[in-house]
């Protein structure tokens, strides 16, 4: 058996060879210019070009002025994938002449992105308010690692583990001057507030987001 698939091999290579050198070695030529939706040119964007044909396929790279060019394609049906992050990936199709110089311009628009609030509340009967107004909330009780963890894990299942950020407002009320405040009152304010940090998952959450902002 291996000795039949190590000579069919060879004869698979010599079939393809012909036409992938045919695909790029011919005399036909796809330039464009790639801006964005102000008009402004874009460098460094990669576009693919597929010979719909054959399969074969060669690889462009918008210049500094934002100008690309794809050489010595055969003719055929050609299909052009332009992408750069931050950007929707831009797909048009051209036929291709022999000897021909055909312009593709292409304007791409910024990537869609979807985003999300979610808002917590430690009573049940908060939750429940904030879901008859259409938010979306959850019950989160931030003396609680379990709670922490449990709120957590579920906007992570929401989100594909991606969190952007965390607002965290989970006081805890004392009045009065901070010299009149018992130890007790003063430890449950800091309690209050500092908690929500003592969930490893937690602390691990805004490591990456504060990782994602410095990008």
């Amino acid at each position: 058996m291996f000795r039949r698939l190590f000579t069919i091999g060879p004869t698979l290579v010599a079939a393809l060879l012909p036409m992938v050198v045919m695909a790029q070695t011919g005399s036909s030529t796809i330039t464009g210019a790639i801006r964005d939706s102000s008009g402004g040119m874009v460098p460094g964007a990669a576009v693919r070009v597929v010979n719909e044909d054959t399969g074969a396929s060669t690889e462009a790279v918008s210049d500094g002025q934002g100008v690309f060019s794809a050489p010595a394609l055969a003719a055929g049906r050609y299909r052009l994938e332009t992408a750069l992050d931050g950007f929707e990936t831009v797909v048009n199709r051209i036929v291709l002449s022999e000897g021909q110089t055909a312009a593709n311009d292409v304007t791409l628009s910024p990537a869609r992105f979807s985003q999300s609030v979610v808002v917590t509340a430690r009573r049940i009967e908060d939750v429940q308010a904030l879901r008859g107004e259409g938010l979306e909330a959850l019950q989160l009780d931030v003396t609680s690692s379990a709670s922490i963890d449990s709120a957590l894990a579920h906007v992570f299942e929401q989100t594909g583990g991606e969190l952007y950020g965390l607002f965290n407002n989970a006081g805890y009320g004392q009045p009065g001057a901070v010299e009149d405040l018992s130890r007790d009152a003063l430890r449950e304010q800091f309690d209050g507030v500092f908690s929500a940090f003592d969930s490893t998952r937690t602390r691990r959450a805004l490591s990456e987001v504060l990782t994602d902002l410095r990008r």
